[in-house]
């Protein structure tokens, strides 16, 4: 096990209970730059999130950082096997700014690859690889990472759509509708996501823990989802949700146009744009002023350019990194 030590008034714990996710949620806050374009996790959120991700044990593999007793940071780790074959062996942390700069990032980052080195003995593959991410205005992670032997694999950026103005008008293929979901569709929805992702980056095989994490989803509101069908065949859908922490801490009235797919047989046929542009004229009509999304610029669907066509622009980007073990 990698030696880690933190600064004189700095401690470091594992998880206890349950309260411990609503001081992840806190941190993850307090991390948060005030003009971000982050929605915020609640305590619900996260606890959805940590107990229904396959190859994560919250219990010894959640370090929370405090000083005296106060909570100013956290780090994860946990693994995945690619589709591919590869092994990834993810970290990833938030520190709040004042505790920056003093060397904690340094022992996390020792303490997860150390926690993550010893899940990876008991596994044989030819390939194991740390990874995390680290958004390029977090100029301090960067050079962690990089100084410790990472390389970009893949880079991603956040997008605002600034207004809801001159929505588009992108009709459906011929044969395809929009439907309201019903709850005996979740299974489908979620089937026909599964699949359409998995030639993107970083596609695993689903379990049920990763089902059991989209229906828990407190934010999962299908009134506002658009899913389009072709008969019985789900064939492209965006979930669209609205994250009313943020909103309420920033001010704002956003919601996220997210989770947009087409299975195989149905790209290049204008399903997403539709889907999208349906979402953003309800969201208008609802009240709401903005709406953002995540996309990895290397997508090989071709979101990114999408996305930007349909009057999205990009407010953060950053990359994912990795180093064989």
């Amino acid at each position: 096990m990698v030696q880690f030590t933190f600064p004189s008034g700095v401690s470091a714990r594992t998880f206890n209970d349950r309260q411990d996710f609503g001081l992840v949620a806190e941190v993850f806050k307090r991390a948060a730059s005030p003009e971000s374009d982050e929605s915020l996790p609640t305590a619900d959120e996260i606890e959805n999130e940590f107990t229904n991700t396959q190859n994560f044990n919250v219990e010894d593999g959640l370090l929370i950082v405090e000083a005296g007793r106060v909570p100013v940071g956290y780090v994860l780790g946990r693994w995945n096997r690619e589709l591919g074959g590869t092994h990834i062996y993810r970290h990833m942390g938030r520190l709040i700014p004042g505790f920056r700069r003093r060397g904690i990032g340094t022992s996390m980052l020792a303490w997860a690859q150390g926690y993550l080195s010893a899940v990876a003995s008991g596994h044989a593959a030819d390939d194991k690889q740390f990874q995390t991410d680290a958004d390029d205005a977090d100029v301090g992670a960067v050079h962690l990472v990089l100084g410790d032997g990472y390389h970009p694999v893949a880079h991603y950026t956040s997008m605002i759509r600034p207004d809801l103005e001159n929505i588009p008008d992108r009709p459906l293929p011929a044969g395809v509708e929009i439907r309201p979901v019903r709850e005996e569709d979740l299974r489908a929805v979620w089937e026909a996501d599964v699949e359409a992702f998995r030639d993107h980056f970083g596609a695993i095989e689903p379990n049920e823990k990763d089902w059991e994490r989209f229906v828990g989803d407190p934010n999962r509101d299908p009134s506002l989802w658009k899913v389009a069908w072709s008969g019985d065949q789900v064939v492209g859908q965006v979930r669209t949700f609205v994250n009313e922490e943020a909103n309420r801490e920033y001010g704002r009235k956003r919601a996220y146009t997210e989770d947009i797919s087409t299975i195989r047989q149905w790209r290049g046929q204008g399903v997403a744009g539709a889907l999208i542009c349906a979402s953003l004229r309800d969201l208008k009509a609802s009240g709401y002023e903005d709406a953002g999304l995540g996309v990895h610029v290397e997508n090989p669907t071709g979101a990114y350019r999408l996305y930007e066509g349909l009057g999205f622009r990009i407010t953060t980007s950053g990359a994912t990194y990795q180093r064989p073990i």
